[in-house]
């Protein structure tokens, strides 16, 4: 497996919401999906990249709570 070196990145120049697939092009939903590869495997080998220190986080559920 090769290394992969995360780095901090500063934040866009304007808050972007993903709402749709057509929200990001091609290479942004690559992109993004290649962090989090990168951020899934450090967390496993229990590395802290510090690559979201001050950047809000967002969770996707696909269903609907039940409660």
């Amino acid at each position: 497996m090769a290394t992969t070196h995360l780095t901090r990145t500063p934040p866009p120049a304007r808050l972007r919401h993903y709402v749709s697939t057509t929200d990001l092009s091609a290479d942004e939903t690559l992109g993004l999906l290649e962090l989090a590869r990168e951020l899934k495997a450090a967390h496993q080998r229990r590395e802290d990249p510090q690559r979201l220190a001050g950047r809000t986080l967002a969770m996707i559920f696909e269903k609907p709570s039940l409660r």
